[in-house]
C-alpha cells in the first residue's frame, strides 16, 4: 500500500484530502505543521509520496521537500497552491516536487495526480534492463538512474519520465499536451505550464549552457524536441 505524507494546516482540507486518499486506498500520515512532518518523516521506513501544502505558517515547505528526495528520491511530490501562491509553487517545481495542485480541489483530482506520478514509476520499472542513450546521456530504466558523460543527474519521477519520453522519440517534435499526457497522465485539469516549468528545469541540469539549449530545443507554438 502507498503511503503519503500530507503536510496541510488548515484541518478541514487536511482531513478532505486525508479522506479521499485513505477511500482511494492509500495509506496516510498526517502533519499540520513543519516539526510534525518532520518528526513524522523521522518515523517512516518508506514513504511513496507527499502532499506539502505552501499555505502551512511558518513552514519552509522547500526544505521538507529536499529532506523527503533524501530520504525517499523517486517519492512523488505534489505542492498545493492557492493562486497567490503560484510564484512559490514554481519555485518548488524548480526544488524538486513532480506537480502543483491549485486550491480548491476536487477529491478525484488530488487522487488521480497522485496516482499518475505512482504508477509511471512503476511503468517505467517494467522495462527492466533497457538502457537509453543518446550523446553523452545514459539512462539507466532499472536504476532509474541518468548519466551524463559518467556523472549521475538526480532527476524527480516526473523529470524522469520527461527525460525518458524524449529519448525513445529522439528528433521529434513532442507537443505540451503530448508531454503531459505521459509524464502526468491524460486529465481533464491538466495545466500544460507545469511542462515548461520542468522543461526549464530540466535545462539547468542537463544543458552546458540552459539560455542555448542544445538537446531539448522548443518548437514553437508546439512544444519540443530532444536532440540525438
Amino acid at each position: 500500500m502507498s503511503r503519503i505524507l500530507i503536510l496541510e494546516s488548515d484541518a478541514y482540507i487536511r482531513a478532505f484530502a486525508v479522506g479521499a486518499l485513505r477511500r482511494a486506498g492509500f495509506d496516510t500520515v498526517e502533519a499540520a505543521t513543519q516539526q510534525e512532518a518532520v518528526d513524522q518523516l523521522a518515523g517512516l521506513d518508506e514513504l511513496s509520496g507527499a502532499v506539502l501544502s505552501l499555505s502551512t505558517p511558518d513552514a519552509d515547505v522547500f526544505a521538507i521537500c529536499e529532506q523527503i528526495r533524501l530520504q525517499q528520491s523517486d517519492a512523488a511530490i505534489l505542492v498545493l497552491a492557492t493562486d497567490a501562491e503560484q510564484t512559490d509553487a514554481v519555485t518548488g517545481l524548480m526544488t524538486g516536487a513532480d506537480e502543483c495542485l491549485r486550491k480548491p480541489f476536487a477529491p478525484s483530482e488530488l487522487v488521480g495526480r497522485l496516482r499518475s506520478l505512482l504508477e509511471n514509476e512503476r511503468d517505467a520499472g517494467a522495462v527492466a534492463d533497457q538502457l537509453l542513450s543518446s550523446g553523452p546521456f545514459l539512462l539507466d530504466t532499472r536504476a532509474y538512474s541518468l548519466e551524463k558523460l559518467g556523472q549521475t543527474i538526480a532527476l524527480t519521477r516526473a523529470e524522469y519520465s520527461m527525460v525518458k519520453f524524449f529519448l525513445e522519440n529522439p528528433d521529434k517534435a513532442l507537443s505540451r499536451q503530448e508531454i503531459f499526457d505521459y509524464v502526468w497522465g491524460k486529465d481533464e485539469y491538466a495545466d500544460l505550464k507545469m511542462v515548461e516549468q520542468k522543461i526549464r528545469h530540466l535545462r539547468l541540469k542537463l544543458e552546458d549552457d540552459p539560455q542555448k539549449p542544445v538537446y531539448i530545443t522548443t518548437v514553437w507554438g508546439y512544444g519540443y524536441q530532444w536532440n540525438s
